[in-house]
């Protein structure tokens, strides 16, 4: 089990602070019926496109979406 996790790169860490057990909904797990199924290339590509105003932290927010 991972309880933390740290980024120097970006000079962030995160710990967890509690850990809780418990079971979800089968209704909240099925997947959307609706939408458009798209692989990651498309995916990163259409993000960079929408972006690109964002100059430089653009790159940023990427990584952080990766995740």
């Amino acid at each position: 089990m991972i309880l933390g996790i740290v980024m120097p790169r970006l000079n962030t860490t995160y710990f967890a602070t509690k850990v809780e057990q418990y079971l979800p909904n089968e209704k909240d797990m099925t997947p959307p019926s609706k939408g458009e199924k798209v692989k990651y290339a498309a995916l990163d590509g259409k993000l960079r496109d929408s972006m690109k105003q964002w100059g430089e932290f653009l790159q940023r927010i990427l990584w952080y979406i990766n995740i």
